[in-house]
């Protein structure tokens, strides 16, 4: 059965012809774990139930997320994680400390 391509309208069997399913490929954002590498979520999860390092208004008090102590959205991939709560952890956003 003969479809039309999603992105440049040529005929194709598929849903994207072949040159199109390339360069939405060569596009696509890394998955988390080839962003963070293979232990992220171990490195994670270690923190979680801990006491939160944050304790931003309305903390109740306990980990449930892991927080970078640089943003990564300011190049902070790599920087050492934190205990948070995921209320704090969203109210502090992208700014440092």
């Amino acid at each position: 059965m003969k479809r039309i391509c999603l992105d440049c309208g040529s005929l194709t069997t598929t849903t994207r012809c072949p040159p199109c399913t390339r360069r939405r490929d060569a596009t696509r954002r890394p998955s988390a774990d080839e962003r963070y590498g293979p232990g992220r979520k171990r490195r994670h999860a270690a923190l979680y139930g801990l006491p939160c390092a944050l304790q931003r208004p309305g903390c109740t008090g306990w980990a449930t997320t892991a927080e970078h102590t640089v943003p990564v959205s300011r190049g902070g991939i790599l920087s050492p994680l934190v205990p948070a709560r995921g209320h704090c952890n969203a109210s502090k956003g992208n700014r440092d400390g």
